[in-house]
Order: structure tokens, then C-alpha cells, then sequence
């Protein structure tokens, strides 16, 4: 297991190794070992920056935010094209604002660097806690994670996929917009409406300027749904987040991508543990057929 300190949160990227149906994740932790078909899934778990039920920040919950208001003649633009020639305006410069301990990796975990961008990344916590740009330069982070993981030797790299909890499914949806080695995405209970977010979170985690429309645009999944390069899974708990996963995924689907909802019981947390079981199944619709490049026969 690799994890990359990403906008104050945690990347981890998990190599499982299987044969035939896939094992219980508290085996596999347990050092249950499996014989070598490899499924490789890139996992984004980031600090919540939404609450845990998905709305508003508390001192605003008096009230939902209006469903998304999104411009209409963006429907069909492409993300990667927005981007483009684009540099983000960040009120301040600095780390991302939640706490962190500093860790050593356990042993038997391999320390390894890989670069975004000018950025130089380290697997499993970054010594530098980098500029945290508010779902911008992170999904360039997540895009170079999975570069990384498909260069390596015994990577199959035509079935690299990825997830992400909370923040960290945002910048799965987000991610899957963009040109990258993944297969497909899942997003696990994310809040996927970036104009609401941007106009009722706290002003400490919004730290672009907000009086571009343009800063806001190109953060917001709402804006892009035609942009989806991947199939996408999208896990949502009942309630608000399920209706807010539920407005975007019938964006994408309206321009002919491959995006879906699964409505799950639980909450923000609880939800996390069957969702990725599911996933995992889900991936496997998805997996490329053949010899990966050790030279094992590749397929479940």
C-alpha cells in the first residue's frame, strides 16, 4: 500500500492481489496472502470538508441550497479543454488546512516519489505539505498517482481504477473528466455541487477567488458532464447527498456516458466498507482480458 499526503488528506493507492473471487479486506489486512492476478485500485480518502451528512457548513443548515445552477452552454464543453491555458487565483498560499501527525511507514512498505506537475510527490506522507489549491491541482495529483502506479513493472497497467471517499470522491468524478491511466472511477458519498459548496462553506477552506466564475466553473463536476472519459459509479447515502449524486448523474447520462448511482444505507462513514466491496465487483465489468506483464494469466 502507497499513500500520498494530497491537499491534507491521504491518496492511497492499494494493490490487491487475487485469484478467482476476491477475499475479505480484513484478511488481506490480516497478511492473508493470494496468489498473483493483480487488481489494482487507486483509492483518494480525503478530510471532509462538506460535514458528514453532505450539506452546508452548521451555522448555515436552515435551509437546503437551491438545486445547481449551472450554465446550459457548457453542457458539452470538455474539462481537460476548460483547463487549458486556466491558472487558479488562490487568495493565500499554503498547506491545507486540516491537521495532520507525521507518520513513518510501517515496515514492508516501500517509499517511492513520482511527480505532478512541478510538484515532486512521496508515497505514503509527502514531507512537503504542498499548496493546497481547493480541487484544482489535486486532481492533477491524483492523475500523476495513477501514472505512477501504471509505470510500475508488475503493474498491469491496462486495469488501473480509481476511488475516493468524500473529497476524495470529488476528485474521483473530477479525475475521471481528465485525461488519465485509469479504467474507471468510483466515487464514494461525494458532494458534487461545487457552487453550493463554494457559496456556504466556510470561508477558511474556500480559498480561491470566488468573484471568478471561472474558479468555481472548472472545480464543479456539474458543469462537465459530457467531459466523463471513464465509467463512473457513484455510491450516495440516503438524504441530501443521494439527491445532490442524483441531480449530477443525470447530467452524464443525458450525453450518452456511462454513469451510475447506487443509493446505499448508513451514514458518511458506515456507507465506505460495503460501497468498496461493490466497487471492487464493479471494476471487474471493466477489466481488460489477457497476460499482465509478469507474465500471469490475467483475468477473474
Amino acid at each position: 500500500m502507497w499513500c500520498t499526503e494530497v491537499a491534507g488528506g491521504a491518496f492511497f493507492t492499494f494493490q490487491i492481489e487475487v485469484s478467482g473471487d476476491i477475499r475479505d479486506h480484513d484478511d488481506y489486512l490480516a497478511g492473508d496472502r493470494m496468489k498473483p492476478t493483480r487488481l489494482i485500485i487507486t483509492l483518494a480518502t480525503l478530510a471532509v470538508l462538506v460535514g458528514c451528512n453532505g450539506t452546508k457548513n452548521e451555522s448555515t443548515t436552515s435551509s437546503q441550497p437551491d438545486p445547481p445552477l449551472v450554465n446550459d452552454d457548457s453542457f458539452g464543453v470538455d474539462l481537460a479543454e476548460a483547463r487549458r491555458g486556466f491558472t487558479t487565483k488562490l487568495n493565500r498560499r499554503g498547506p491545507a488546512p486540516q491537521e495532520f501527525e507525521e507518520a513513518t511507514p510501517p515496515a514492508g512498505v516501500k517509499e517511492v516519489h513520482y511527480t505532478s506537475g512541478e510538484l515532486k510527490l512521496k508515497a505514503w506522507l509527502s514531507e512537503d505539505p504542498g499548496v493546497y489549491e481547493g480541487f484544482y491541482g489535486e486532481v492533477d495529483d491524483a492523475i500523476a498517482a495513477g501514472r505512477f502506479v501504471s509505470e510500475l513493472s508488475y503493474v498491469d497497467k491496462d486495469n488501473v481504477f480509481v476511488a475516493g471517499h468524500s473529497v476524495g470522491g470529488l476528485l474521483a468524478v473530477l479525475t475521471a473528466m481528465m485525461p488519465s491511466n485509469y479504467k474507471a472511477s468510483a466515487a464514494l458519498s461525494a458532494f458534487l455541487d461545487m457552487a453550493s459548496w463554494s457559496e456556504f462553506e466556510h470561508p477558511s477552506r474556500v480559498i480561491f477567488d470566488t468573484s471568478n466564475p471561472e474558479e468555481i466553473r472548472l472545480r464543479n463536476p456539474m458543469a462537465f458532464p459530457a467531459s466523463l472519459r471513464i465509467p463512473l459509479i457513484l455510491y450516495a447515502e440516503r438524504g441530501g447527498m443521494g439527491e445532490i449524486n442524483a441531480a449530477f448523474v443525470a447530467r452524464p447520462k443525458t450525453a450518452g456516458k456511462p454513469c451510475e448511482l447506487l443509493v446505499t444505507e448508513g451514514d458518511h462513514m458506515s456507507m465506505v466498507a460495503p460501497s468498496v466491496q461493490h466497487a471492487i465487483q464493479w471494476y471487474r465489468k471493466y477489466m481488460k482480458k489477457g497476460d499482465n506483464r509478469d507474465g500471469v494469466p490475467f483475468g477473474l
